[in-house]
């Protein structure tokens, strides 16, 4: 049996995380990895891994690298809908809004909200202040009622993960996806959410139809602010240049 194969257990629970929408808790993920050792090895890690532990598995990890020249592939397929039928703009604008993230980890208090916003999208490069003034007021017009009771912002305190769809109809000009959010995460802010570097993640849509209406349809996540920088998880952060799956440096 491979070494590979020997740490199934590991990537095995990765997939099943991926398919259910779920992130792995980090004491799992090293339970599963002390297993794929204690296999691969015969020698046992005690769990909680210390920090030796940690870089004992680290090494470990990098020799299975150096075995295989694509390395151990923790890399999981997402499951996508090869076709899906959406009877009405806004029910592909929703769909697009609330699908899963797969990358960011939820707080310990997790809450989301899914938002559709009345108000045409402006690009951030707009020189017409008077346009751009409007916007504003749209915005927190249209989010008022989303603050906490107290006035605080929904989202106070927390990381988020971040989508929005910009749904544009006919009569609209074709605007660069990024230029689209960049004025209404700045018109949330205060609202929703304290100051906007709280957005950890951001997906941006440019979704486009034959009918008249033109709005965003945004969904926030509470997320965990440091997941990328969590110590915990540094027992993957192999210390190798990176490659592409083809073996080429990246530039």
């Amino acid at each position: 049996m491979s070494k590979k194969e020997e740490a199934a257990p590991f990537i095995q629970y990765a997939q099943r995380c991926a398919y259910e929408h779920k992130s792995p808790e980090v004491d799992v993920w090293e339970g599963l990895l002390a297993e794929g050792f204690l296999n691969d090895t015969g020698t046992a890690l005690a769990t909680p891994l210390s920090a030796g532990s940690r870089e004992t598995l680290r090494l470990w990890l990098q020799g299975l690298r150096v075995d295989d020249p694509f390395g151990l592939d923790l890399s999981v397929k997402r499951p996508t809908l090869a076709q899906c039928l959406f009877l009405t703009i806004g029910e592909k604008a929703s769909h697009l809004a609330q699908t899963a993230c797969m990358q960011c980890s939820l707080d310990d208090d997790p809450i989301a909200a899914t938002l559709p916003i009345a108000v045409e999208p402006i690009s951030a490069q707009s020189s017409n202040s008077d346009l751009r003034g409007l916007y504003k007021r749209r915005i927190q017009d249209a989010l008022r009622t989303h603050r906490n009771e107290d006035g605080t912002s929904m989202f106070a305190r927390r990381g988020l993960c971040v989508t929005v769809v910009n749904v544009l109809g006919a009569k609209v000009r074709k605007k660069d996806a990024d230029n689209l959010v960049k004025a209404l995460l700045d018109d949330m802010q205060g609202i929703l959410y304290d100051n906007d570097n709280a957005i950890v993640h951001l997906q941006s849509f440019r979704l486009g139809y034959d009918g008249d209406a033109s709005y965003h349809h945004v969904h926030l996540t509470g997320v965990r602010a440091d997941s990328a920088e969590d110590e915990k998880k540094q027992v993957l952060d192999i210390k190798k240049e990176s490659t592409l799956l083809s073996g080429h440096p990246t530039i």
